[in-house]
């Protein structure tokens, strides 16, 4: 994979890149307000509280990079994928960040799920 192309907006169709950026936005605040009030209310234990967080945090941008990927047919998928999960990136950077490794952790998985789903988008 070209890595240049792949951080290439040009031509890239941006009504489809904006619905992405706030679709991750929008799934990674309610996935963790979900997550929250689990475990807020006793019903996840601390261990299955962090294993959720990162497993939504990876399905959410997947799915919306495979979608907007598919969407847009123009075999652009992985950069719809990369750049939309910078929704998710910007709620995690000021909500688990701050927590530690974990935050850090969170982002790496955020970016790598929309770019998996950006590839899975790909004829």
């Amino acid at each position: 994979m070209d890595f240049k192309k792949l951080l290439n907006l040009k031509g890239i169709n941006l009504l489809f890149l904006a619905a992405a950026v706030i679709l991750n936005l929008f799934w990674t605040v309610g996935a963790s307000s979900l997550v929250a009030y689990l475990a807020g209310a006793q019903q996840l234990p601390g261990d299955l509280t962090q294993a959720g967080i990162v497993l939504l945090t990876f399905i959410g941008p997947f799915l919306i990079g495979w979608i907007t990927g598919k969407m847009s047919g123009d075999s652009r998928g992985p950069t719809y994928g990369v750049y939309g999960s910078a929704g998710s990136v910007l709620v995690l950077v000021f909500t688990a960040l701050p927590s530690g490794i974990l935050g850090m952790i969170l982002i790496v998985v955020a970016l790598a799920g929309g770019l998996n789903g950006g590839l899975m988008a790909l004829r």
